[in-house]
């Protein structure tokens, strides 16, 4: 199969331009809850193995929109590079679900995100010895080059705008595509596709006012590959636009419209991200009151510009925030909130249609602070919010449907954290942090808001404890929940224990070895551990006895080593070992065991050369089957740098299973190969504003 593929980009000559600088499943990612990103910041999380094929799939979702489609996900790793929409403003979270194949959702990670539009300094607008002109950073480019203009000399003041446009044209073609058998030659081989991506960005800040516009747009030349094709079909522009905000600044208050983010209550509104308008003013140096009107959902297009067309669309929410230490900004906040919304069942470009018209209506306050030391450090809130279901004879089809009654429910959360103990020496040279947390949260039954994703009947609890003793790091934590807050017998009420340890560490640390040897590996083991149950068995609801009540207890544990030997060789270890014991009544024997080794071995052959090899060995036990599964995969991966712009990548394994009963036997063998020549890559040259590239496959 030969394809062939040119990226170019280019930008407008005479503008700077920029480039953007369960073995229990973990999620690592490139980046913390106290370091912002930009909006068009690049999202990468690590798993800590690669996702079975009977475990289902994973899914991201960042904020409250779910982005699996526009991630590359790939082994053990995931990518996500926020175009066309960019990252919501302010704090927000990104969650990994893993999905089972009966569509099952459960939530693998957490992790918080703080997103914040780049700084531009109004003084100093050059890089300095060249002179090329500064560029606030995290401005989206297409490509990992940098191509600028030189300014004309001359003593004038630098000028206080910026015009930043960039281009980026993708064309892919397909020629000759062989397929073997011919049952798996797809509809479409012959092909010859054009996409683009461009962003208008526009700067200007004096010592008054600041203004900051972008302007992002996608095209393809592929009609279901269009922006909107989900939404309109064929009816959908083959270029449109994707995201836009527009901010202005005068003095400290703020004025946003296009892609605006709001909300800081975590069960009212948490980081809600769709196209509107919010406005911040700060009344005296203690208080501020900021607010937005905002479409229900996410949406981009020319259409519904400003996204407030829709008035039974929309989103009303203000709040009023009070610095109490006058002194100390932050120290101690609180935020009283307000919030009036309504969702009508409309179909969005990257979410099917809601299946029913929604509105609610509540308020919130929060407190979030810190003492002196920022040792002790707290968030907590509370919210109350009156959700509607209106009436939908569509739904009804006819049949004798009893209305969701309107009603008052309460959520309140809180998060602590105290440090014990802060670089405290217990020997001279490995200082001990250690610090505890604890987290509550409560939502009532039927408690729900239109932009808050909450899970309403559910009680939690949780204790961390985390630290570091020199390269040591370790943590652990418990918590207890369950359902069915009001304990009603009809229902089942499920409570849920799980403990939770991790611990990583150069080897030399468990030895007291002042200087590490490279037999010494880095080493990290896990241990997870969830049991969850039916409380008591319901009451006239369609339970016969306690044979039906669900009981299971899950062990998880994986450890893994890694080893430098030399500059040129490495090499790892991964063990894991998953029990899901079942102690349902009548169900004992129903349990099962994985265990997984794989090793990998690394060489650095020559400068330009690397060579990888992994050996995996997995064996699934069912108790109740009496069956054992075995599966072997031996994999290699060679990659040669020919020259700074050519390279070839080869990708190879065989896997081969089995069970211990002979009734079943499988293997297969994968190939890939591909040549890489990037062209049009001088800086030098009159095409130093073009990159091109070329691959084989």
């Amino acid at each position: 199969m030969s394809i062939i593929s040119i990226t170019v980009l280019q930008y407008l000559a005479g503008f700077a331009v920029i480039a953007e600088a369960d073995e229990s499943l973990h999620i690592n990612a490139n980046f913390r809850a106290n370091q912002p990103l930009p909006p068009r910041g690049r999202i990468e999380l690590h798993t800590s193995r690669p996702l079975l094929e009977s475990e289902g799939r994973f899914a991201i979702v960042i904020g409250e929109t779910d982005v699996t489609s526009l991630c590359a996900i790939s082994g053990s790793g995931i990518v996500y590079i926020p175009k066309p929409l960019p990252l919501p403003l302010g704090e927000t979270s990104v969650i990994v679900y893993l999905v089972s194949a009966q569509n099952e959702w459960t939530e693998v990670s957490r992790l918080p995100l703080l997103v914040e539009e780049p700084k531009i300094s109004p003084v100093n607008t050059t890089n300095g010895a060249n002179g090329t002109p500064a560029v606030p950073p995290g401005v989206a480019a297409a490509s990992s080059s940098v191509a600028a203009t030189p300014p004309a000399q001359t003593s004038q003041s630098p000028s206080p705008f910026q015009f930043i446009p960039s281009v980026s044209v993708n064309m892919k073609a397909q020629s000759t595509a062989l397929f073997f058998p011919q049952s798996s030659r797809p509809d479409r081989i012959n092909f010859t596709d054009i996409t683009v991506q461009m962003s208008l960005q526009g700067n200007y800040q004096n010592q008054v006012v600041s203004i900051q516009n972008q302007f992002d747009f996608a095209g393809s030349s592929v009609e279901n590959e269009a922006l909107r094709f989900g939404q309109l079909g064929s009816q959908a522009p083959q270029f449109d636009l994707s995201a836009y905000t527009m901010h202005y600044q005068i003095y400290k208050s703020k004025l946003r419209l296009g892609n605006v983010s709001f909300g800081s209550n975590r069960h009212l509104m948490n980081s809600f991200t769709s196209r509107g308008i919010s406005l911040t003013v700060p009344i005296t140096k203690r208080f501020d009151v900021s607010g937005a009107l905002m479409n229900g959902t996410s949406i981009v297009g020319y259409d519904n510009f400003f996204g407030l067309d829709r008035k039974r669309h929309r989103v009303y929410s203000a709040t009023l925030g009070v610095e109490v230490l006058q002194k100390r900004p932050g120290g101690f906040r609180i935020e009283v909130s307000g919030l009036n919304g309504s969702l009508l069942p409309l179909s969005s470009f990257n979410q099917g249609l809601v299946s029913d018209a929604e509105k609610s209506k509540g308020g919130s306050i929060r407190l979030v602070g810190s003492d002196k030391s920022q040792r002790l450090r707290f968030d907590g809130g509370f919210s109350r919010s009156r959700f509607t279901n209106p009436a939908d004879p569509l739904l009804y089809q006819g049949r004798n449907v009893i209305p969701v009654r309107p009603v008052w429910r309460n959520a309140r959360y809180l998060d602590l954290n105290y440090d014990l103990l802060r670089s405290y020496k217990l020997t001279e040279k490995h200082p001990l942090n250690l610090s505890v947390g604890y987290r509550h949260e409560r939502v009532d039954p039927l408690y729900k808001s239109v932009v808050a994703f909450s899970q309403a009947d559910h009680l939690n609890n949780q204790l961390d404890l985390t630290g570091t003793f020199g390269t040591i790091n370790f943590a652990a934590n418990y918590t207890r929940g369950n359902d069915n807050l009001n304990g009603i017998r009809s229902i089942l009420q499920t409570v849920s224990r799980r403990s939770a340890f991790n611990v990583s560490a150069a080897a030399a640390s468990f030895l007291g070895q002042q200087s590490s040897s490279r037999w010494n590996p880095r080493i990290s083991y896990s241990l997870d551990r969830l049991h969850q149950y039916g409380a008591f068995v319901p009451i006239n609801g369609d339970f016969v006895s306690s044979t039906q009540i669900p009981d299971q207890a899950s062990l998880n544990q994986s450890f893994s080593s890694d080893w430098q030997l030399t500059s040129k060789i490495r090499a790892g270890y991964r063990f894991n070992y998953s029990f899901q014991d079942n102690r349902q009544a009548g169900r004992e024997r129903s349990d099962l065991l994985n265990e997984t080794n794989s090793v990998t071995i690394g060489f650095n052959v020559i400068k330009d050369l690397d060579l990888n090899f992994d050996i995996g060995a997995d064996r699934a036990s069912s108790f109740q089957q009496d069956s054992i599964n075995n599966t072997f995969r031996v994999g290699t991966n060679i990659t040669w740098q020919m020259t700074p712009s050519m390279a070839w990548a080869l990708n190879a394994s065989t896997t081969g299973s089995g069970d211990r009963a002979n009734t079943s036997d499988r293997r297969d063998a994968n190939l890939d190969v591909q040549y890489t020549w990037r062209f049009l890559n001088s800086e030098k040259n009159r095409w130093r504003k073009m990159q091109g590239q070329f691959f084989l496959r």
